[in-house]
């Protein structure tokens, strides 16, 4: 699928190059199993095994261990596939790379993460604009190295205002459907024509609103998007993306259709859509000096993405 999808991108006329193997994705894949899965498994294990002898101290310990870690290895997967990506990555021979190992991304990872709890959710922007500038700011092509310098100034009243709007829908439907259907359905709770007529008020009362909340949000991840991209550059080339918010409201209602209408089976036609929506929409300023750009240093990875894989978190 990466084959396919990179031989069919072309930049300045050439098409690029993906290098990565099925035997790297599998040695990735085992080692997240072995590394990772295992002893998560183990923690969640501990968790259980402590509750059921009474002792909640030592179990709420194992729970944040568990916690911790998870965010802790799923930053450095998802930097890890990043670096796996560009590193098996060429454009006229040239491959690109990522300056670390990911492990020290991993702690950064985590401490947002606790951010983002700690301010159920209010440092959204700020968290989104880091990250960005984190895996950017480490990423090479050759022998030029990628920079961003995004900030959340003016994403934050976009932000507040799709939030509160967004509550404000969630909640009124809950407050209908709580003092209408629910209330009927607890009330005469006997099986009947009329509670399944309330169930499915119900079920497309929560669906309908969530649908809602993605299309307020939309405008928010649009401006997000333009800002990160526009921040963007690689030698003399700057980067930005024409997307609005009713492009991605429409690929994602055609994503959620597609997914319904087959079943689930149009899942797999997925990464083909991502991949031409944004790769269409990426344009780019300046110019790469071709004569200057040679080969990078950096080694890359032995194995391919395997922990982000485990996670589903994997760019592509």
């Amino acid at each position: 699928m990466r084959r396919y999808l990179w031989s069919h991108t072309r930049f300045a006329g050439d098409p690029l190059e993906y290098r990565g193997t099925g035997l790297e994705l599998l040695i990735g894949a085992l080692l997240a199993l072995v590394l990772v899965m295992v002893p998560l498994f183990a923690l969640s294990t501990l968790f259980q095994v402590l509750m059921a002898q009474g002792q909640p101290v030592l179990a709420a310990l194992c729970y944040a261990a568990l916690m911790f870690g998870l965010f802790y290895i799923v930053g450095v997967g998802v930097y890890r596939s990043r670096r796996y990506l560009l590193s098996r990555t060429a454009w006229r021979g040239i491959r690109g790379g990522m300056e670390a190992g990911g492990w020290g991304f991993g702690v950064v990872y985590l401490k947002l993460g606790l951010l983002q709890i700690a301010t159920l959710g209010l440092a959204t922007p700020y968290i989104s604009v880091r990250t960005w500038n984190l895996l950017v700011n480490d990423a090479r092509f050759g022998s030029f190295a990628f920079r961003s310098d995004a900030t959340v100034s003016g994403l934050y009243p976009r932000f507040l205002v799709a939030l509160v709007a967004s509550l404000l829908l969630l909640g009124g439907t809950f407050g209908l459907l709580i003092t209408g259907q629910m209330a009927s359905v607890f009330s005469n709770p006997v099986p009947g024509p009329a509670m399944v007529r309330n169930l499915i008020v119900i079920y497309a009362a929560v669906i309908a609103a969530f649908f809602g909340v993605a299309l307020i949000m939309a405008g928010y991840y649009a401006a997000l998007l333009r800002r990160l991209f526009a921040a963007t550059s690689l030698g003399g080339l700057r980067f930005g993306i024409e997307v609005g918010a009713g492009d991605l409201a429409r690929f994602y209602l055609g994503n959620a259709a597609i997914v319904v209408l087959t079943l689930g089976l149009g899942i797999m036609v997925m990464p083909f859509r991502t991949w031409s929506f944004y790769l269409r929409r990426l344009r780019t300023e300046g110019a790469l000096d071709a004569d200057e750009l040679m080969q990078t240093s950096l080694q890359g990875p032995k194995q391919g993405d395997g922990i982000a894989d485990a996670f589903d978190l994997s760019a592509v």
